[in-house]
């Protein structure tokens, strides 16, 4: 039984705003354009802060969260580039409109009489058009709207999650903070599932169900969307009640299109890979390949460092310089190598310990540095070692720099730099 309307006119100034409400729009739209151009490039910042500051577990989660982030931000560009576009498209046709109120006239002698009417009868109101185009944007505005608040709540839900699972295994030493996390996440998608099953035509007129359906939903929605319970609720039933069956599949299948090839392009071009430790064992000791972020004169200014950086593809002088990025992953292997109190030691101590965790060969020989030294990377500002490594008695030509940590028996990782060496006076 439906509640009988709402007869209250509504103010003046709010009707005015209705009917200019594609000036807001706009404003907002170009100006949240704008920010999710930014969204991809802060999103591979932020992965490669965690890389550099995230132990292997709190890596689990954070690559769920960057896919789920990523996501976010490839459904907010396609809306409001999609919104912008429209409502630009919108504005020319107004103007249109005012010039040729008629639309399409019937009495242009270039083409026939037959012509002319059954392109009006297909296309028979400019007006009409305009006002479906209009409707369409707004549509479009409310659905950035809702995936804005969805997107944001969940990603927060997943944080707090995992913030109350970390203090749990305070108490529970052997819990998982990131399984509790993905646990928490799971079983609201299964209230979720459980509420929308409750709607099925068998089901929904039973009395138990009538009981349970509207609580269970509200409680499920209310944890989703946080302190946006209303105008998710507003946004997302208003639209989820009044759309059809066939525009939903429509809308679904565009965004899940336009998150797939998103998804895949930005990978491509970013260190979401490395969260797999299989992945970075791999890609670390490969001997055939070389990449721009291991040599210093290549790689591009502010690019984060996975493995090891020498100043050089090809050695010119005497002396090679290498930088070894520590993130917090091999921090805590060195501290099983080092002692649990390695980082509180004197900075000389830490020193004398990483130069037995580290050892250097070049081709099959090893190489003692010179100088190794704590350092700050200037351009990707993160901690690490910088080694001089001797270059005399090597011959001219190819070589392979391999960097191997001190790790457990079982754990074959290490890093391999091939490069040339022709020093100054070999030209001459």
């Amino acid at each position: 039984m439906s509640s009988a309307p709402n007869n209250k006119p509504k103010p003046e100034w709010l009707q005015r705003l209705e009917q200019e409400s594609y000036q807001a729009e706009l404003i907002v739209s170009g100006v949240a354009l704008l920010g999710a151009l930014q969204l991809p490039g802060l999103i591979e910042d932020l992965l490669d802060w965690f890389l550099q500051r995230a132990n292997a577990e709190q890596q689990e989660l954070i690559g769920y969260a960057i896919i789920y982030l990523l996501f976010g931000a490839f459904v907010l560009l396609f809306n409001f580039v999609l919104h912008f576009s429209l409502r630009t498209l919108w504005i020319g046709m107004i103007g249109l409109a005012s010039v040729f109120p008629e639309g399409i006239n019937e009495n242009y002698h270039w083409y026939s009489e037959n012509f002319l009417s059954r392109l009006k009868a297909r296309f028979p109101d400019l007006q009409q058009y305009n006002q479906r185009l209009d409707d369409l944007c707004s549509l479009l505005f409310s659905i950035a709207g809702v995936s804005l608040i969805t997107f944001t709540c969940i990603i927060a839900l997943l944080l707090f999650s995992w913030g109350i699972g970390f203090l749990l295994t305070f108490v529970f030493p052997g819990l998982s903070s990131t399984v509790f996390a993905i646990t928490i996440l799971f079983v609201l998608m299964a209230i979720m599932a459980f509420q929308g099953l409750l709607n099925n035509k068998r089901l929904r007129n039973k009395s138990w169900v009538k009981k349970i359906h509207f609580p269970i939903y509200l409680f499920a929605i209310r944890v989703i969307s946080g302190p946006f319970l209303e105008p998710f609720t507003y946004i997302g039933q208003t639209l989820a009640t009044n759309a059809s069956r066939t525009r939903y599949f429509g809308i679904g299948f565009g965004y899940t299109v336009v998150l797939i090839v998103g998804f895949v392009f930005w990978v491509q071009d970013s260190n979401m890979a490395y969260l797999q430790p299989e992945v970075r064992h791999k890609v670390a000791g490969r001997e055939s390949t070389q990449y721009a972020t291991r040599y210093e004169n290549l790689v591009e200014p502010g690019a984060y460092i996975p493995f090891a950086m020498i100043n050089g593809d090809v050695i010119r002088g005497t002396v090679m310089t290498v930088f070894v990025p520590i993130p917090k992953v091999e921090r805590e292997l060195i501290r099983a190598y080092c002692g649990e109190d390695w980082e509180g030691r004197e900075r000389s101590e830490r020193q004398t310990c990483l130069k037995d965790y580290y050892t250097f060969r070049i081709d099959s020989m090893e190489v003692l540095p010179t100088g190794l030294y704590l350092y700050e990377q200037k351009d990707s500002k993160q901690d690490g070692i910088r080694a001089y490594l001797p270059m005399q008695g090597q011959s001219l030509g190819e070589h392979h720099l391999k960097i191997i940590p001190a790790r457990f028996e079982q754990d074959s990782f290490y890093i391999n730099i091939p490069f040339q060496y022709f020093p100054e006076e070999s030209l001459q």
